[in-house]
């Protein structure tokens, strides 16, 4: 993935949470979960995204990923809220109805 395909995917209607991660990353295991059992209950408020930054280095470095895992909203294309580090489902949901 590109920079430059990775800007039109966030620039979508809905508001695109990125979830920044790496296989190697254990605590990227808990958000994996967490975004699993939002993902069907706000599909209609917000779109989820994963990102590799070993296979899309690029996007990685674009948007200064420097801690795994880290959440990145975008709205309209850009980038309104980061967030560093492991959240569980509910405490996902709380940042999420209150940003989106």
């Amino acid at each position: 993935m590109s920079v430059e395909s990775f800007q039109e995917l966030v620039a979508a209607p809905l508001p695109t949470l990125v979830f920044f991660s790496a296989p190697w990353c254990g605590s990227c295991r808990i958000v994996t979960k967490a975004i699993s059992v939002l993902e069907p209950v706000m599909a209609d408020r917000v779109s989820f995204e994963k990102v590799d930054v070993v296979k899309h280095a690029a996007v990685g470095k674009h948007y200064r990923v420097l801690k795994l895992p880290t959440l990145a909203l975008f709205k309209d294309g850009e980038l309104v809220d980061r967030y560093v580090g492991a959240m569980t489902a509910q405490d996902l949901q709380m940042y999420l109805q209150v940003r989106v």
